[in-house]
């Protein structure tokens, strides 16, 4: 199945509230991006992970606001090892607990859940709880890969920001340019709010 019917998929069961459907369908389009982005024959784990890592600032900002770096959960699963502080990254997660709890369980372990807020939490059961729109940071991730450019869905949707709605079908491939948007805003908000605090202090 190519990328973009996966994308497709992945579009139509979020429209249906079925995250965990729709997770299936872009956990496979990773491995096959993350396999064509680092030049291997075959899927390997360390590619999955990587391409996560290094797209997480922009799974995170599209997905739920923030865009965050690194994240590190206090999450135990059995294929999982914990660094020094008992904690597991979101990378070990998404590829050991959800992307091989589908291909290997059928399912999604037990102590994890997607919920419709969007925070990132953990029970004191130790139940780890991800935000549901985590899907559409995934997504989007594959779609503005550059070894997807040339892919295409049967679905349209868009992209909103800064109340702009940026098309899918525009944006298959375009990683360093939807990186670069992201950043000149953050600068330009970056810059208004010196102006203000100046204004501010100037002003008697």
């Amino acid at each position: 199945m190519s990328i973009g019917k996966r994308v497709s998929d992945t579009i139509e069961k979020m429209k249906q509230g079925d995250a965990e459907s729709a997770l299936f369908q872009i956990c496979a389009a990773i491995d096959t991006t993350a396999k064509a982005e680092f030049a291997q024959p075959k899927a390997r784990k360390k590619d999955y992970k990587d391409f996560i890592h290094r797209s997480l600032g922009l799974i995170t900002e599209i997905g739920f606001g923030p865009r965050i770096l690194n994240i590190n959960l206090g999450y135990a699963h059995p294929e999982i090892k914990a660094n020094a502080d008992g904690c597991v990254s979101i990378q070990d997660v998404i590829y050991h607990a959800i992307r091989c709890g589908f291909y290997h369980d059928s399912s999604l372990p037990s102590n994890l859940h997607f919920e419709d807020e969007a925070a990132i939490r953990v029970s004191k059961e130790g139940d780890l709880f991800l935000p549901s729109t985590l899907v559409w940071g995934l997504m989007w991730a594959v779609v503005v890969a550059p070894v997807n450019s040339g892919e295409r869905a049967a679905h349209e949707v868009f992209l909103t920001h800064l109340g702009a709605p940026l098309p899918l079908s525009k944006l298959w491939g375009r990683r360093a340019e939807l990186l670069w948007l992201f950043e000149a805003t953050r600068e330009a908000a970056r810059l208004h709010g010196e102006a203000q605090r100046m204004l501010a202090a100037t002003t008697p």
